[in-house]
């Protein structure tokens, strides 16, 4: 049971994705991921098993650009407490980010 005494939901299969060998597609990662990242993607995976995620619409602190921020939602008595992760990238994600390249360092654009 997720804080709102409801079952988790079915796990999400989206309809979208890197294609099998496309550039987000690697066997290997060319470098380390820093402890704290990864706890952190640990503490996200379980909000997840938990059902205890939220999607919340924020204002960028630096920019006040809007974000779609992804957070950890817990209990802190009675009250909710909102742990925010990263926000969603606008646009094609795809575009967004350039992945690891074999043998280090990252893909260049085409």
């Amino acid at each position: 049971m997720n804080i709102a005494g409801r079952r988790p939901a079915a796990p999400l299969h989206p309809p979208f994705g890197p294609p099998s060998g496309g550039p987000f597609f690697c066997q290997e990662l060319a470098m380390p991921i820093p402890d704290h990242a990864s706890r952190n993607f640990q503490t996200l995976l379980q909000a997840a098993r938990n059902d205890d995620l939220a999607l919340m619409e924020c204002l960028d602190a630096e920019t006040r650009e809007l974000r779609y921020v992804l957070c950890a939602v817990g209990r802190d008595g009675e009250d909710y407490v909102f742990t925010p992760f990263g926000h969603l990238a606008p646009g094609n994600p795809f575009d967004a980010y350039l992945p690891p390249a074999d043998g280090g360092g990252f893909a260049e654009t085409e």
